[in-house]
């Protein structure tokens, strides 16, 4: 049964670039990708998803609802969003994540409950960055910068959590740290996620669905070994492409080859 299902969506800018006729569903729990080159539109699927876009038209089906329809309150308690960037790293860390709780503010509420604080605390500690809730978020390093956002997701206690390329702009250590406890949410707390990617390695070796587009309109869609396909990829990308299969996860991961090498 699909926990997730994306009908006939066509979203996009005004006078701009639109998705085209998009259609998918995914299972509860699935760890989701999203790829493809730049400007296929992936952050605008995911922010229509995510609600920060209305669509055109078609359907964003959750559980049988239609999101859309939703309350904006109920919504952001189902689906929490993190994008690439920290707007307001003028706040501390603490002040950042417990935002994440105004979802589930009553009306008049002006403070966060202790329920809200301990939800709040429970995420820092699990995320490894408690001692920074005093912090400035200005102060911290990139990595920690994105575990911030990703703590504040969290605390919303969604069913589904959607992230704009939480990697990108870090370093490999904190690629793999973050990619790794999102995985770990998402094995021991059943938590389905969705996530674009640039990066084709990364979204094979982690994710168990991909989503492949190109121009606004999906070409593939799938497992990971049916979706890292050279002969798919190639017409995508427009590169040559060699695909192996990673010796230890048994994933498939990509070899661009230069023009160069061809030359020889």
């Amino acid at each position: 049964m699909s926990f997730l299902k994306i009908e006939n969506l066509i979203s996009g800018y005004k006078n701009g670039f639109k998705l085209g006729d998009i259609s998918f569903s995914i299972k509860k729990s699935s760890f989701c990708g999203i790829i493809g080159p730049n400007g296929s539109g992936k952050s605008t699927l995911l922010k229509t998803i995510a609600g920060i876009l209305n669509p055109d038209s078609g359907k964003i089906i959750l559980n049988d609802e239609d999101i859309n329809l939703m309350e904006p309150r109920i919504r952001s308690q189902k689906v929490a969003y993190v994008g690439q960037f920290i707007e307001n790293k003028e706040l501390r860390v603490f002040d950042y994540v417990i935002m994440g709780r105004l979802p589930y503010f009553k009306s008049f509420q002006v403070f966060e409950t202790k329920e809200d604080i301990e939800i709040a605390s429970y995420y820092l500690n699990l995320l490894g960055i408690y001692e920074y809730k005093n912090r400035f978020i200005y102060e911290l390093s990139g990595g920690q910068q994105q575990l911030v956002a990703i703590c504040a997701a969290l605390v919303q206690t969604p069913e589904i959590l959607l992230l704009d390329e939480p990697t990108a702009h870090l370093d490999l250590k904190y690629q793999i740290e973050i990619l790794d406890l999102l995985y770990t949410f998402h094995e021991d707390c059943k938590l389905t996620i969705i996530t674009v990617f640039h990066d084709l390695n990364l979204a094979s070796e982690y994710c168990d669905y991909l989503i492949l587009l190109k121009d606004g309109k999906i070409v593939e869609k799938g497992e990971p070994e049916q979706v890292i396909d050279y002969k798919i990829l190639e017409k995508v990308y427009q590169i040559v492409i060699l695909v192996q299969k990673n010796p230890i996860s048994k994933k498939p991961f990509v070899v661009p080859v230069s023009k160069k090498k061809l030359k020889n």
